[in-house]
């Protein structure tokens, strides 16, 4: 197997790609690193329902926060690329200032929603006063939040993958734990909702350092240019497909946990979080690979270099598989193993583990489809295999998940993934001649 690995980094054409996803996947694995040890002090000190809390907690800002953004993140990406080769750097600073103004703006709005809509959505919709306090924490979080993902968007345009990976990879994890082990190691007086309260405060850390960075950037490459005035119109036309996208991607990824905390206690939302982030190691490679390729996929398809953007995805496609195969042999067969490692009440659930894990090695198998597809213009042919999949994925996971519980959820879950994702891959083949997905000893 390590000798496959080698030959597909011999064989690849762009030593951008290898380089910017070697470095992207070590910063990928320090993140997914910290992110298991913060699961890990959380379930084993906090307890399941801490874990249950923070899950659903966390859950609520990703959706808010994918709606805040209106897809400019995404959208960022592709135009941020495709003008930084064109050195248009009064264009990129008036893209990055309106998307950052629009965003806020709206975040606000929603924050303020939330926040005072947090003691209904605890009682009413999950019967659990305790999660009053997580909601108007992650509340307070959501404008922090969401310009940092838009400010993550702009690094990944110019390629600067650390950059990228420390704020969505790194940071967000290593400052909660930090919290979390100052308040074990100090025995000061805390509750089940102390991870999520740290969490969503560390989102206003990571908000300022990444509009350091970007303060510095402009200084240094466009000291003396002014902003282009950017139509919002014609950037919220290239933007809201992707937005759609996010929004459908978001309800196929954690429509199986809102459910089941809907039908299930925190303390099961809460395992079944533990299995969704041991099953993550099989699919991490895919978002490590994709932090580099999508500003590359979208550069060469712009400037007409389909040659190019073939062997890119093909390289691509090989690396996600092989260096995604050894986590998926390792889940499959210590699946009770891992998921002790957690407490003895995470024990008995292997099967949740391997179903979840089996969903996410079938992203890695289709390639990154979603990312061609978006670079290339298809996001709106995108939205919609995305919206098909997520009213399929919906609509399981409430007749499953009452009489299967985690069980239920997760084959949901799979079920949809292998619908959007062969779907999207033969749709890139069919009518792009673009071939993302990879299996060995099948036409490769």
């Amino acid at each position: 197997m390590v000798e496959k690995v080698k030959k597909v980094l011999q064989r690849a054409g762009s030593r951008e790609l290898l380089k910017g996803s070697a470095l992207a996947l070590a910063l990928r694995v320090a993140g997914f690193g910290l992110g298991y040890v913060f699961t890990l002090v959380v379930a084993r000190f906090f307890g399941a329902e801490a874990n249950g809390y923070f899950s659903l907690s966390v859950v609520t800002l990703m959706l808010l926060t994918i709606l805040c953004r209106l897809g400019l993140d995404t959208a960022l990406v592709k135009l941020v690329a495709q003008h930084k080769v064109q050195n248009n750097m009064a264009y990129i600073k008036g893209l990055l200032l309106k998307s950052q103004q629009v965003s806020f703006l709206l975040s606000i709005v929603v924050g303020v929603g939330l926040y005072l809509l947090s003691p209904f959505l605890a009682v009413n919709l999950y019967d659990n006063e305790g999660l009053i306090l997580p909601f108007r924490a992650v509340a307070i979080a959501v404008p922090f939040w969401t310009l940092v993902t838009i400010n993550a968007g702009f690094m990944r345009g110019l390629k600067r993958v650390v950059s990228f990976s420390v704020y969505m990879h790194v940071a967000r994890f290593a400052l909660p734990l930090l919290a979390c082990v100052v308040v074990l190691v100090w025995a000061i007086p805390h509750t089940a909702a102390f991870p999520s309260v740290a969490y969503a405060a560390a989102t206003v850390l990571i908000m300022f350092f990444s509009l350091g960075q970007i303060l510095l950037y402009f200084k240094k490459s466009a000291k003396g240019i002014k902003a282009q005035q950017v139509p919002l119109k014609g950037l919220l036309t290239l933007s809201t497909p992707m937005l759609l996208s996010s929004s459908m991607f978001y309800i196929l990824e954690w429509t199986d946990s809102i459910v089941l905390g809907i039908y299930s206690t925190e303390d099961t939302v809460g395992i079944y979080y533990v299995a969704i982030k041991l099953a993550t190691i099989t699919s991490f490679s895919l978002t490590a690979i994709n932090t580099i390729a999508a500003p590359k996929f979208s550069e060469l398809y712009n400037n007409g270099q389909t040659e190019a953007f073939k062997k890119e995805l093909k390289q691509t496609s090989k690396l996600m598989f092989w260096v995604s195969l050894p986590a998926l042999l390792l889940t499959l067969l210590i699946p009770d193993t891992l998921m002790g490692l957690f407490g003895p009440e995470y024990k008995g659930y292997r099967m949740v583990l391997i179903i979840i894990t089996l969903s996410q090695f079938v992203n890695v198998v289709c390639g990154p489809v979603g990312y061609v597809l978006q670079m290339t213009g298809r996001q709106t042919a995108f939205f919609y295999i995305l919206t098909i999949s997520a009213v399929i994925n919906v609509t399981l996971n409430f007749v499953l998940a009452p009489a299967y519980g985690m069980l239920g959820v997760a084959t949901a879950t799979l079920i949809s993934r292998i619908c959007w994702n062969v779907i999207s891959a033969v749709y890139a083949y069919k009518k792009l001649g673009f071939k993302s997905f990879y299996l060995p000893f099948i036409g490769s």
